[in-house]
């Protein structure tokens, strides 16, 4: 059982007492493959491709193009974004590149999600595969990342005061129980096999559009 995050090698451990049956494997890159480049070279970047836009504010979102990567989420947080920053400046000069595949059969048609949306010219696709010094250079020509998801295993804590579904209705995680079922990424209810907790340490309100902030540490 190999495990991305520290916390699932914490809680998993201890069930398999096996020799080398439970591994850690950091989910991360050396810093050798991704890291800051030189200014003037990530301006060039944004200039060679993306023209009359390279000084616009420009967010990324790398991922595949999967239901559970909440790909239209994003977008439309993105378009709520960019009336704030008309309504506030007076121009919409914002975008973000969407590293996927925009027609992927695990996800939305994400094309015709931003015509919905009115925001076409403001969303920039990277569909093709990219070496790792192509995409290092991808990550420097933004402004920032964003990266939301669901169903992403138990590696996440979140807040005790975070609302969950459940069978019973709508309850706080705090009281939630184990054997209690609550609402899944799959649209089932599936049964609580387990809780654990940890000292908080430095936490973040998670908002996605105009649903209820998520507290996580």
């Amino acid at each position: 059982i190999n495990c991305l995050s520290h916390k699932t090698y914490e809680l998993v451990k201890p069930n398999f007492p096996e020799e080398n049956r439970v591994n850690y494997i950091p989910h991360a890159f050396p810093k050798e493959i991704y890291h800051p480049i030189d200014p003037v070279m990530a301006m060039q970047a944004r200039r060679q491709h993306l023209g009359v836009r390279a000084d616009w504010f420009v967010g990324l979102w790398v991922n595949r193009n999967a239901t559970r990567k909440l790909p239209s989420d994003v977008l439309e947080t993105y378009r709520d974004f960019l009336n704030d920053l008309e309504a506030a400046e007076g121009h919409r000069n914002a975008m973000i590149i969407m590293h996927t595949d925009p027609t992927d059969v695990e996800g939305p048609n994400l094309m015709q999600v931003t015509e919905m949306l009115g925001i076409r010219d403001n969303v920039l696709f990277s569909p093709g595969k990219l070496e790792f010094q192509d995409m290092n250079v991808l990550y420097n020509m933004c402004d920032f990342t964003i990266n939301i998801a669901k169903a992403e295993g138990f590696g996440l804590c979140l807040g005790q005061d975070t609302l969950l579904s459940s069978e019973n209705g709508y309850r706080f995680l705090k009281d939630v129980t184990v054997g209690e079922k609550v609402l899944t990424s799959n649209g089932k209810y599936e049964r609580i096999l387990a809780k654990s907790s940890r000292k908080e340490k430095e936490t973040l309100n998670i908002k996605v559009g105009r649903n209820p902030a998520i507290v996580s540490s």
